[in-house]
């Protein structure tokens, strides 16, 4: 099977970007579903995060991006045990079929469109923001945060410095980006291996903020094929508290907007963050006057990529307690090609809220049950 597709691909190079992704769409899914026709699941057990009630989350396939769903979810450290290995048709069935308050299930192309039918939600594994740098900077820096931001960052005069060389990275790597995802992220860190963040910042922009003539704190800024920008490397000395109460990010970020307009550039794709309304990441990327996008299918370099960044996720609303997960856990959801926010009876975050009255879609499902028009 890998041989063929293989085969199949080389026949495509030359066909047009479009053509691509329905081939490449459609044969993955076909392959990736009959190879994993049956997939391991584990159950994961335990009181929901702010002392309710017992509830139970089938996570069906290894995807690491359920990691933040269980986190939220329950309290502490829920029990977890295995499942063994599970068909796609009885996966298809959801929560009450397999009897658990929710499911997260890995997707791939087929199993997404096969699960949307059922009445599935297809949540993306992650969002990006993207920030137009063709906008006026006044704009760009309108929300009260980020003219706080402004005004503390040019108080305390910091100084920037385009960075590069073996002797600068070890010394970011080693004492800025590592010791930040450590303390930021804990046990859910993330970290791009040593050897492909030294290929980053061979290839990228790397910048440095320094305060009192000290390096505190640098980011590698990588360009894309389109020519976007994209941040997301960035850390501060040892990963300290005291450094980022300075707002070196809020540095960092504003004067890489500055250069980057000056150097007619159109977008900076701030980075990924998780799918929720309330993630602390996600809103402080939109204080930039961000657009929330979810990871699409397209061609880099003659190679499909985003075939498999989205997660099911059925809940049995049936049940009062996978009504109470969803209040506490509110996410998005894909739903005719644009992004929502699905929740039940909860309030919209402080931080969101500019979102919502912008026109982002606030799906509350307690209302559409009232109505008689909820989906299963």
């Amino acid at each position: 099977m890998t041989a063929l597709r293989a085969s199949i691909r080389k026949l495509l190079q030359q066909a047009p970007d479009p053509v691509l992704i329905l081939a490449e769409t459609s044969f993955a899914g076909l392959t990736e579903t009959l190879a994993n026709w049956q997939a391991e699941a584990s159950c994961w057990q335990g009181p929901l995060y702010d002392g309710g009630p017992d509830a139970s989350v089938l996570v069906v396939g290894q995807s690491p991006f359920t990691a933040p769903w269980i986190a939220r979810i329950f309290d502490q450290s829920p029990a977890q045990s295995p499942a063994g290995k599970l068909q796609t048709w009885p996966v298809l069935g959801g929560s009450s079929r397999l009897n658990v308050d929710l499911v997260l299930w890995d997707l791939n192309p087929l199993t997404a469109a096969l699960a949307q039918r059922r009445g599935w939600y297809i949540a993306p594994k992650y969002v990006e923001v993207y920030v137009d740098l063709q906008a006026d900077f006044d704009l760009i820096v309108r929300s009260r945060g980020t003219r706080d931001d402004l005004r503390y960052i040019n108080k305390l005069d910091y100084s920037f410095q385009d960075l590069s060389g073996d002797r600068a990275f070890d010394e970011f790597y080693d004492t800025m980006l590592l010791p930040t995802v450590q303390k930021r992220h804990g046990a859910l860190a993330r970290t791009v291996a040593r050897s492909e963040t030294k290929q980053l910042w061979t290839d990228s922009w790397a910048l440095g903020a320094f305060l009192d003539g000290e390096w505190v704190g640098g980011s590698i800024i990588p360009k894309d094929e389109d020519g976007t920008l994209r941040w997301g490397l960035v850390g501060w000395r040892n990963g300290d508290p005291a450094i980022q109460k300075k707002r070196v990010v809020s540095a960092l970020v504003l004067e890489i907007v500055r250069r980057a307009k000056a150097d007619g550039h159109k977008w900076l794709n701030m980075g990924s963050s998780n799918p929720f309304p309330d993630d602390g990441p996600l809103n402080y990327k939109l204080r930039y006057n961000g657009k929330i996008v979810e990871p699409s299918y397209q061609v880099v370099n003659r190679r499909t990529a985003n075939m498999n960044a989205r997660l099911g996720v059925h809940f049995d609303l049936d049940k009062p307690v996978a009504k109470e997960i969803l209040k506490r856990c509110a996410f998005f959801d894909v739903s005719k090609g644009h992004l929502r926010t699905v929740c039940w009876n909860a309030k919209i975050p402080s931080l969101f809220r500019h979102q919502v009255d912008s026109g982002f879609p606030w799906t509350d499902l307690s209302q559409e049950e009232k109505c008689g028009t909820r989906r299963p």
